[in-house]
């Protein structure tokens, strides 16, 4: 299937050996880019166990199989290493407990690491007041994902209450999904004949660069095992992850000292937006350069209106479908972005008010089908209140 490249994205595509940065702001392509470069080359021979490609989320990561499955077919998809940061790190732990012949733990999710920090701090005697467990759950993030555990970075309590915590995972035989990229570094550097089944990766390839940590770039370098084969996709304007440790001018010059000759490449054409809305947009951000974008769908039109307060706000919304709807916009043409989830209950609730249908993405359940808001209004299935 012949897929339409303008000129930069061929270029990137047909990228062959040595580091690549394509910095891609939004609508340009950028999953295009990738899929088509992996499917290049491993069309042009290349060994697809050889090929590696990291995606931050592991839904992005199962589009992007699937987009290849159509085009090279599923036999050899099966072969690449297409699959998000943790998840190859997870591999690698799992490799290591099996060949030390230890039980592997489980990932703890978020609400259990929560109930064993706390446990911890009781034991500790630390009280809510020096500390919150939800402050301290925060905290501890961001220090696992930035200094790999150097606890002297840290006040006295602070490290007492991580050091119980950890041993009260290994003695639940748990991990916490925050620890693997630290873990499975410290078994590629200590374990040699581990690090060298994991040493085929020839050629990798990154998506949302600006988002990955100085931590995470090390791991990538430890995958790659001194080779220069990379190519890095970034939108600086675009990180959504210095939370958690993401710092992309650190990262930027860590890049520039690792990769002197590397190759540049900046696409300039968004295939998503009118040219309103692209200026718009890039007046939110005008010190990022790829934000300076060239618009592919007309004009756009961009709208402002500022509302005293979010009832008020969640109302224009749920009016404003309606006119379009009224002048034959379909509702599926029709999407509603928030920041919070805290917005999102007063806008479904203007949404039903008015019998408007929608359905909401990013969560598994509508706000009033979520248990724990049923049970506070006790509409929880089986119980003889419900409605």
């Amino acid at each position: 299937m012949e897929v339409f490249l303008n000129d930069l994205q061929k270029q990137a595509v047909l990228h062959d050996k040595g580091p690549l940065f394509v910095l891609a702001g939004p609508g340009t392509g950028k999953t295009r880019i990738l899929v088509e470069r992996v499917r290049r080359m491993v069309k042009d021979g290349y060994p697809p166990e050889e090929i590696c490609l990291v995606t931050f989320t592991t839904k992005a990561a199962d589009e992007i199989r699937h987009r290849l499955s159509r085009d090279i077919g599923k036999d050899l998809v099966e072969h690449l290493n297409v699959s998000t940061l943790h998840s190859l790190a997870l591999r690698i732990m799992i490799a290591n407990e099996r060949a030390h012949q230890r039980k592997v733990p489980e990932i703890a999710d978020p609400m259990e690491c929560y109930g064993l920090l706390k446990r911890a701090m009781e034991e500790i005697g630390i009280a809510e007041n020096i500390y919150s467990a939800a402050d301290l759950q925060n905290r501890l993030t961001w220090y696992k994902t930035t200094w790999k555990a150097d606890l002297s970075i840290l006040p006295f309590p602070m490290q007492e209450v991580i050091r119980r915590y950890n041993q009260i995972l290994k003695s639940e035989t748990k991990w916490d999904l925050s620890d693997l990229i630290a873990h499975a570094i410290n078994v590629l550097e200590t374990e040699p004949e581990l690090a060298l089944a994991f040493s085929s990766i020839h050629y990798l390839m990154v998506d949302e660069f600006q988002d990955t940590s100085l931590m995470e770039y090390e791991f990538l370098k430890l995958l790659l095992q001194g080779g220069e084969n990379i190519m890095m996709v970034a939108a600086a304007a675009q990180s959504i992850y210095t939370w958690r440790g993401a710092d992309f001018q650190a990262l930027s010059r860590e890049v520039e000292k690792d990769f002197p000759q590397m190759e540049r490449i900046v696409l300039r054409e968004n295939y998503r937006c009118g040219r309103r809305i692209i200026e718009a947009a890039a007046s939110m951000t005008p010190e990022e350069d790829e934000v300076l974008l060239n618009g592919n769908r007309g004009e756009g039109e961009v709208l402002w209106n500022e509302l005293p307060d979010n009832y008020a706000e969640a109302n224009f919304i749920a009016n404003t479908i309606i006119n379009l709807n009224g002048q034959g916009v379909p509702l599926t043409h029709i999407a509603i972005l928030f920041r919070s989830w805290r917005q999102a209950s007063v806008i479904e609730q203007a949404l039903v008010d008015r019998q408007i249908p929608y359905k909401l993405f990013g969560e598994n359940r509508r706000f009033y089908e979520r248990p724990e808001i049923q049970e506070l209004g006790g509409l929880r299935p089986g119980n003889p209140g419900a409605a």
